[in-house]
């Protein structure tokens, strides 16, 4: 008797932890699906950059790609925030997050800045769970990841540099550097991101060519 009362309980207190992420992905499902059969609303380099082809031809398949990609991001967002802070601070910064005017505009567009937001926000919670837990699994997960963001898109290279701020304002860089599994990461994220260098020299002239 008393363990099925403790059981519900826990069921319970589960689902009101939940509620506020659901509410906040509900906010967000509304946002980018305004206009989502609007095919005026593509922007003008879509079709020849990235996310067009995605789930079929049609604009509002191409759209769910990306609300796919955000269900995801934002989750972890909220569970970044919640597991520093609390309940209610991760609802309020993840309604701030999804509300925000970039948000709005290219929930509109199919192209890969929210897929590489979503990328960041995941790779992100992973790598605040090594520095807490220091198990070695969240750092090459943190790599992999890592690496598939700047699949996504070249600028998620960036989140390196934040990583590092993270690292050094804890005081642990030297610490870090002396790990067997920090230098196994850095290994794995050059594996993904050698290849994808090669790519956008060779591939990617126009775009570093100077004027």
């Amino acid at each position: 008797m008393n363990q099925s009362l403790s059981e519900s309980e826990s069921i319970k207190d589960k689902l009101a932890s939940s509620l506020p992420l659901l509410l906040a992905l509900l906010v967000m499902t509304i946002i980018l699906l305004r206009g989502i059969g609007n095919s005026a609303l593509g922007y003008a380099d879509a079709d020849r950059i990235l996310m067009d082809g995605v789930f079929g031809i049609n604009m509002w398949s191409s759209r769910l790609a990306l609300l796919a990609f955000m269900y995801i991001g934002v989750t972890f967002w909220f569970l970044l925030i919640r597991r520093i802070y609390d309940n209610l601070t991760a609802f309020a910064a993840t309604l701030l997050l999804i509300t925000t005017p970039f948000i709005a505009k290219w929930g509109w567009y199919t192209m890969a800045e929210l897929p590489v937001l979503s990328m960041a926000m995941i790779s992100g919670y992973v790598f605040y769970r090594y520095t807490e837990s220091d198990r070695p699994v969240y750092l090459y997960w943190t790599a992999l990841l890592f690496g598939l963001a700047c699949w996504t898109k070249q600028t998620a290279v960036f989140l390196f540099i934040w990583f590092l701020l993270y690292v050094i304002s804890t005081g642990n860089l030297t610490a870090y550097l002396k790990r067997r599994e920090v230098w196994i990461a850095v290994f794995i994220a050059l594996v993904l991101l050698v290849p994808l260098g090669v790519v956008t020299l060779w591939l990617g002239e126009q775009n570093i060519t100077p004027v």
